[in-house]
């Protein structure tokens, strides 16, 4: 299950890298700072902080109803600790432990 929440995070976070719905600050041209894309209807996709271009820092990504889907911490543009998952109607369906 663990590479189920794997490529789902890439899911989402292909979507959002193509997606001209998403606002936040650049420093020296790299993202910086608390940053949101939306879907097309713009209902929140993901937000979280970056660093430099990296992903620092605590995280979600949310169903398109607006719900969480996925939420943890990222260092260094990785997953660590705890990641937890959300159906779409708000109910926890695993827990995942990245580790430091």
């Amino acid at each position: 299950m663990k590479y189920f929440i794997i490529l789902f995070t890439f899911m989402l976070n292909f979507q959002a890298a193509f997606a001209d719905n998403c606002e936040g600050e650049e420093k020296d041209g790299k993202k910086e700072g608390k940053w949101i894309c939306y879907y097309e209807d713009g209902t929140k996709m993901q937000a979280g902080t970056y660093h430099q271009d990296i992903k620092e820092g605590f995280w979600q990504f949310f169903h398109s109803n607006g719900n969480v889907a996925l939420e943890g911490k990222y260092a260094d543009d990785r997953e660590v600790g705890i990641w937890k998952m959300f159906d779409e109607e708000g109910n926890e369906v695993q827990e995942i432990n990245y580790g430091e």
